[in-house]
């Protein structure tokens, strides 16, 4: 998400953005209506923001703290292959940028996905991968949900006002 400038003044991660995480990744029906009909800006964000934090644990666990860009070039390969004929919601350009932009590669920070219907569908996909190769147990689930929500409202927090520092 660093392509973007947010304004997060006001936002902050509650509760309901945890549970909107813990029933989207345990594929609960309607799991992703609350990410969809935000009420407010600000919840649009601190959704967007909590999905963003799954997606980066889950990325650093994965790849980090040594990585390559074949590794993850691989890596979204091998998972566009898992996906079968259905991978509409995988541009592989994407997915990989995603990634090492995830992971601080500096040739990533400027990259600009197509839209963010496409960078949302990469995210998903691949949190949706590693989180099927983590195979966790209802306890390493929670703390990959409470890593998440630690990383959202850091992520959230040095971000408060930005644009009036601008």
């Amino acid at each position: 998400m660093a392509y973007t400038v947010v304004d997060c003044t006001g936002v902050e991660v509650r509760g309901e953005h945890t549970a909107a995480l813990r029933s989207l990744l345990k594929g609960e029906p309607n799991a992703w209506e609350p990410f969809q009909v935000a009420e407010t800006e600000k919840e649009a964000i601190a959704y967007t923001v909590m999905l963003y934090g799954a997606f980066r644990v889950a990325v650093w666990r994965k790849f980090s703290p040594t990585y390559s860009a074949p590794d993850v070039i691989r890596f979204v390969a091998d998972m566009r292959i898992g996906y079968g004929r259905d991978v509409s919601p995988i541009h592989p350009r994407v997915a990989e940028q995603l990634i090492l932009e995830a992971l601080g590669n500096p040739a990533a920070e400027s990259y600009v996905p197509p839209d963010a219907e496409t960078a949302i569908g990469a995210e998903a996909a691949i949190l949706d991968t590693l989180l099927h190769e983590a195979n966790l147990d209802e306890g390493g689930l929670e703390e990959f949900i409470k890593d998440s929500a630690d990383f959202a409202r850091e992520w959230i927090a040095a971000r408060q006002g930005e644009l009036r520092d601008m």
